[in-house]
């Protein structure tokens, strides 16, 4: 189902070659002469970087990727090596077996490496009739395979569930070139290239340490399409956003070439900037060398802020197309439903066998309809694999609603209209404020989140009701009457997340909040003092009006750690619990209002249990700014302040 890219798994032995003959040496010293070596595209097909003391390195970190030895580090000598190789004599190979499913791989460099043999054939006029006769059958068979007519930019959005797709996704889906198909099936039929972490572990901590440092190698996949589409559609829910590229001919065969190419080697896989989305743009760049798709981005590669960055070259998407997840298709099917379809769909997807509910058929074709999703919904894993309870149930609901003959409305299942990642405000955020204290003193804020959205945000191209925060940061200063460092609170967390479900017939989820990080101690009256934080909260949510009016509650805890915590029996550890809650507004697309409240309580430990909350009517004026109007209680203190906020 899904394969490594390429056919070269290892580079061969390097051998000792006979002295270039004068056509390699006059390619090899034009190419220096015109700095062929240095070009954008050459560095491109390389995936050279400059270094920060100057020179190059390739993000390439598999050996079968370069001819010279120093061809990571060095992009002439890799460039001289790689027409030598292209002259060299093709080797003899021994016949396949005659029960050989694939053609056996051929080591010869014009084999492996297709597109940098193009892109210099056009530089430097290469005679193809000079070069050895030497067949590929590996990259000719990929090439009739994948024989694609386009290219897209595929985002699939943010999936909680898992860490590493908590940011969202991107992959290539290659359109096939088959006339005999047309509109969906068609589409189902073409391939994704993928690229991903070959993961070696299943220990959560371990998983987190390998793919921050860059311990697990990254390798581009070729996929069905289909087989993406129920994994993220239907197994995770996520909605997929299509971004089809206006690739000319030339620049689709150099793409393909590429990624052939990219399938002999791996990258070392690093969570926040070479990523999935970060080696896609890679790929896309070496077609398109004249746009600088992967200049510019700083210590972390956020999906949705590649999918703006394709925006950001005018004429390079052609169009943008929308495929709703399975779970946005049954909430908008069961919006339509009636409370007696709702319980009839219901029992139908419990058992699929049991008696008819006493509907008039348009309306039991309609909850038949909802029991099918909800029964996808339900046994997501199990329909994945095409076995167990909900295989059966499937099959027999289906061949109950095929029995009665009726065509199902069709269902509007078009994108809101500002639902897309490419809309979205910048993931990395900066800003400032300045207020007052009920005292009457002045408090002053800096604030810097990395990544990526919050519930007071605006959330056009971001989910509604989630809030995930990698490294946000908050930093003030009280001037109440005069400034001190006792005065001086900080807040930072390495990860926080907040998921808000409001309960609906079709499912029960929970609600809740993570929050890992430090924090003075300032609510403990002890501002100066700092501790490390773990908070999980989890609880209800109601939601009103398509979800624009939101209320949640349910309970708090939070373990405090550190030399100054005033904890149990004076030890430097402090449990606390209590509730939590509170109500979110979006007034408008571009306003949020959110209040939030909590009351943490430590019987039997030293130090105050004030109650906390926090109020925000945040105003996303354009793209890359907005003000933030905040206020916050504790205990007897409190101020309120404005804040500029540039979203970038």
């Amino acid at each position: 189902m899904i394969a490594t890219l390429g056919a070269c798994a290892s580079a061969p032995r390097p051998v000792a070659l006979p002295a270039d003959p004068p056509q390699v040496q006059a390619l090899v010293a034009a190419a220096h002469q015109r700095g062929l070596a240095h070009s954008r595209q050459w560095l491109t097909l390389g995936h050279w970087r400059p270094t920060t003391f100057g020179g190059y390195e390739s993000e390439a970190d598999g050996a079968a990727f370069f001819l010279a030895p120093t061809g990571k580090t060095d992009p002439g000598a890799e460039l001289a090596a790689t027409l030598r190789a292209f002259f060299a004599p093709a080797p003899a190979l021994p016949p396949p077996p005659p029960d050989a499913v694939r053609p056996p791989p051929s080591p010869h460099a014009l084999c492996r490496f297709p597109a940098r043999l193009a892109w210099l054939s056009t530089e430097l006029a290469i005679d193809p009739a000079r070069l050895p006769a030497v067949r590929c059958p590996g990259l000719e068979r990929f090439a009739a395979d994948l024989s694609p007519r386009g290219v897209s930019l595929v985002f699939s959005s943010y999936y909680l569930g898992a860490p590493a797709s908590a940011f969202g996704h991107t992959f290539l889906r290659l359109h096939r070139d088959d006339a005999r198909l047309a509109g969906e099936r068609r589409e189902l039929l073409d391939f994704g290239i993928d690229f991903s972490a070959d993961v070696d572990t299943t220990n959560a901590a371990l998983y987190a340490f390998k793919g921050l440092t860059g311990q697990f190698p990254g390798t581009f996949k070729r996929v069905p399409y289909y087989y993406k589409v129920r994994e993220y559609n239907d197994h995770e829910s996520r909605d997929l956003w299509d971004y089809e590229l206006a690739l000319s001919p030339a620049q689709l065969r150099q793409l393909l070439a590429h990624l052939w190419e990219l399938g002999q080697t791996h990258f070392d896989y690093y969570y926040l900037d070479e990523n999935c989305s970060y080696h896609i743009l890679a790929a896309l760049e070496a077609a398109l060398p004249h746009l600088p798709l992967t200049d510019g981005f700083g210590v972390h590669v956020i999906p949705a802020d590649t999918v703006k960055r394709l925006m950001e070259h005018p004429g390079l998407v052609r169009a943008v197309r929308y495929r709703a997840s399975l779970r946005t298709q049954l909430v908008r099917r069961v919006a339509q439903l009636t409370d007696a379809q709702l319980d009839a769909a219901h029992a139908l997807a419990d058992d699929p066998r049991a008696a008819s509910p006493a509907l008039p058929q348009a309306e039991l074709v309609a909850a038949m309809d909802a029991a099918a999703d909800l029964i996808d919904l339900r046994h997501a894993d199990e329909l994945l694999r095409g076995e167990g309870v909900g295989a059966d149930k499937k099959h027999a609901l289906l061949a109950r609603r095929a029995a009665l003959g009726v065509t199902s409305p069709e269902l509007d299942l078009s994108a809101t209209e500002l639902s897309g990642p490419h809309l979205a405000h910048g993931s990395a955020r900066f800003g400032f404020g300045m207020g007052l204290t009920r005292a009457g003193g002045v408090v002053q804020t800096l604030d810097w989140r990395p990544a990526m959205h919050d519930l007071a945000d605006a959330p056009r191209g971001y989910p509604e009701l989630a809030s995930l925060e990698f490294f946000p940061t908050r930093l003030r200063l009280t001037h109440d009457p005069a400034p001190s460092w006792d005065d001086l609170a900080l807040a930072s967390s390495v990860v926080r997340v907040t998921t808000l479900a409001p309960l609906r017939r079709i499912e029960h989820k929970v609600s809740w909040r993570l929050d890992a990080g430090v924090t003075t101690l300032e609510d403990l009256g002890r501002p100066g003092a700092l501790a490390g934080q773990l908070r999980l909260a989890a609880g209800a949510a109601l939601g009103w009006l398509d979800d624009r009016v939101v209320v949640f509650a349910g309970a708090d805890t939070r373990v405090l750690g550190g030399p100054s915590v005033p904890g149990a029996w004076d030890g430097p550890v402090r449990l606390s619990a209590g509730p939590w809650g509170g109500l979110r507004l979006r007034l408008s697309d571009p306003l949020v209002a959110l209040v939030t409240a909590d009351w943490l309580l430590s019987p039997w430990q030293a130090g105050p249990d004030p109650v906390a909350v926090d109020a925000t009517l945040r105003w996303l004026v354009t793209e890359h700014l907005g003000l933030s109007l905040e206020a916050r209680l504790r205990g007897e203190a409190a101020d309120a302040q404005l804040l500029a906020l540039f979203y970038y």
